[in-house]
This record gives structure tokens, C-alpha cells and sequence, in this order.
């Protein structure tokens, strides 16, 4: 039986999800620090498909991130980040801002395919599919401290109370 090949093009028309850049803290992040950004999904997507008058299944796996941080840096990996509770935290996906600011943070996901056409061997896609998540706006604060004069439970009259 002759296979026939699937392209890229017709794999653009299967509604590959791009996911949803999510942070932690609602994208709120401090100067200095570590904010942390991740894709909801990076799961490998399947379909299951009528082409060529045949049962055809399609995998489509993510496997490059574009990062766009907002303030002229960007990063590629190969993971989509995962969330973290721990503030400051680094992660394959987290990134430091040097000015305090909002910044529209982008992400391109790049996947790459298989397709089996009836239960014959799986085949390489050729190519690859690039899709753009919804960006998500970082508002990053800068935070000060300062010393107070005596305790707050007992003179509400010290300076910083």
C-alpha cells in the first residue's frame, strides 16, 4: 500500500493548541528577581484524522520555546517551565528584570510531527509548525525597606508605623 505523505500545512488546519503562558503571582515580579513564566501545556497533542479517504493519526509534540521577555531579552528552551511557590526561584523559564515596568512577554512554540496512516509505522512529518501563545503582560515592582524607630504593638506614634 502507497503512503501517502502529510505535510505541515495540512496539520495547520488541525487546530494545534499553542497553550497559555501562565506565572506565578500573577504576573506580578520584583526588580532583581526572579519572575517565573510557564506554558500551561507541554503535552504532546493528538488527532485522529479522515485524510485521503484512510484513518490517519497525527502527534504533534512541542519541542522548542521561544521566549520574549519584554524588555529586549529573549531565551529559547527546550522545556515549557513548570510553577513554583518558592519566590526568587529560578527555573529553565524565569527571567530578571533590570527595570521596574510592565512588559508584554511572548512565546512562539515550535512542534515538531508524526503521522500513522491505518496502524502502519510511524513517519516524520517533514517541517515544523510555529504558534504564537497569547501574550501576557509582567508588571514588576521594586521594593524598599526601611528601619523604624522602636515596635509598632506599643507606641503607634514611631516612625514607619
Amino acid at each position: 500500500m502507497v503512503v501517502p505523505d502529510v505535510t505541515m500545512s495540512e496539520v495547520a488546519t488541525m487546530e494545534v493548541e499553542p497553550g497559555q503562558i501562565s506565572t506565578d503571582r500573577g504576573g506580578f515580579g520584583l526588580i532583581r528577581a526572579h519572575t517565573n513564566f510557564f506554558v500551561d501545556s507541554t503535552e504532546t497533542q493528538v488527532f485522529e484524522e479522515q485524510m485521503f479517504g484512510r484513518s490517519v493519526r497525527v502527534e504533534m509534540e512541542p519541542f522548542r520555546y521561544e521566549w520574549d521577555y519584554g524588555d529586549g531579552t529573549s531565551r529559547t528552551t527546550s522545556v515549557g517551565g513548570y510553577a513554583t511557590e518558592v519566590f526568587n526561584d529560578e527555573t529553565p523559564t524565569s527571567h530578571v528584570y533590570d527595570d521596574t515596568g510592565q512588559f508584554q512577554v511572548n512565546l512562539t512554540t515550535h512542534y515538531r510531527g508524526t503521522y500513522q496512516v491505518e496502524g502502519m509505522a510511524s513517519r516524520p512529518i517533514p517541517g515544523t509548525l510555529a504558534l504564537d501563545a497569547d501574550p501576557v503582560t509582567a508588571d514588576i515592582w521594586r521594593a524598599e525597606t526601611r528601619n523604624v524607630s522602636g515596635p509598632c504593638d506599643e507606641a503607634r506614634t514611631n516612625w514607619g508605623c
